[in-house]
């Protein structure tokens, strides 16, 4: 090792509804037309709920809200660098999904597929599918967390 070591700091943004799941594909040439959720390297400055809001509108074309962190992973090495990923869930709350017609150097198009027919998608890399679950579990965790302290309020 030359003394240097290089971390980077990563958002993979899960946004899921009725069993279906956002993904863009890619326009990178490495990756191109592959499927991937919205992620990205988090910028200097950036804290984690701006990089996953900055990435969902330029990967997907919508605006979020509510960005949770749900998990954390690291993967060491990979590419030769260091990974930290922060795994968030989110709603759309504006903005419309990306065209082909609007595809720029960040994607090609984004789509809701099917939680069902992820296995139909020339992935990019399958490392999100584990956290889906996850994701889903969360969503449900702090639905239920928000009617009781709903409940609480009103029984005051």
């Amino acid at each position: 090792m030359d003394g240097k070591h290089t971390v980077f700091f990563t958002v993979m943004v899960y946004i899921i509804e009725d069993d279906k799941i956002v993904m863009i594909q890619e326009a990178k040439s490495s990756c191109k037309e592959k499927w991937y959720i919205p992620a990205g390297k988090m910028q200097l400055g950036e804290d984690v709920f701006e990089s996953a809001k900055r990435e969902t509108l330029e990967e997907a074309g919508v605006e979020i809200e509510n960005p949770k962190i749900f998990d954390t992973d690291f993967r060491p090495y990979f590419n030769s660098l260091d990974y930290v990923r922060f795994h968030l869930t989110a709603t759309i709350s504006g903005g419309s999904l990306k065209t082909l017609k609007q595809k720029d150097k960040e994607s090609m198009q984004a789509k809701w597929i099917p939680l069902s027919k992820l296995k139909d998608y020339k992935l990019r890399c399958p490392d999100f599918i584990p956290y889906i679950k996850k994701a889903q579990e969360f969503t449900i965790k702090e639905k239920i967390f928000a009617e009781h302290l709903e409940n609480e309020k009103q029984n005051k």
